[in-house]
């Protein structure tokens, strides 16, 4: 359960946008949109989520968790979405996101292991969705860049040889 503050306006600034705001206390998610840009069937919005929580990233070797890996990881999102009707129940929508990732030790880290860099991740879709009396289907192509990616964890991973050899086979 969260408990938060919810602020909803149907009318916002006397234009028919439609905001919302909903704050609790580490968490808050803003949100504004347009059903009818510009008097059009466009709608678009903006979200953006903020959280001073951090969420751990576990790595696993052959389904066992390695623990002294444990890296601790905070994200804030924008995202921006545009959509137009195309017909009664098809819709196609672009959506461009923005997401800032940042790490930290957790406290089984072990000493020496390479936090991954802080960086912003770039992710662009383009959607069709049908919808239709509660059912749905969506087709999604999505594109995701990140902004810095160097090399992060161990100083060295003891595996054996035959380990990597499958892994090899895919690369030929």
């Amino acid at each position: 359960p969260l408990a938060g503050v919810n602020y909803t306006n149907v009318n916002f600034l006397d234009r028919d946008l439609i905001f919302n705001a909903f704050f609790a206390g580490v968490l808050a998610n803003v949100s504004l949109s347009d059903p009818s840009f510009f008097g059009s069937k466009l709608d678009v919005g903006a979200i953006l989520n903020a959280s001073a929580i951090k969420g751990t990233e576990k790595s696993f070797l052959l389904g066992e968790e390695i623990e002294n890996e444990r890296v601790e990881r905070n994200s804030q999102s924008l995202t921006i979405t545009a959509g137009y009707p195309l017909g009664s129940f098809v819709k196609a929508r672009g959506i461009l996101g923005l997401q800032y990732h940042s790490y930290s030790e957790a406290d089984e880290t072990a000493e020496g292991f390479l936090l991954p860099e802080d960086h912003l991740e770039t992710s662009l879709a383009l959607e069709m969705a049908f919808d239709r009396k509660g059912w749905g289907v969506l087709a999604r192509h999505a594109w995701h860049q990140r902004s810095d990616w160097g090399p992060w964890g161990a100083d060295s991973l003891e595996l054996p040889e035959s380990d990597f050899a499958q892994y090899e086979d895919f690369t030929k």
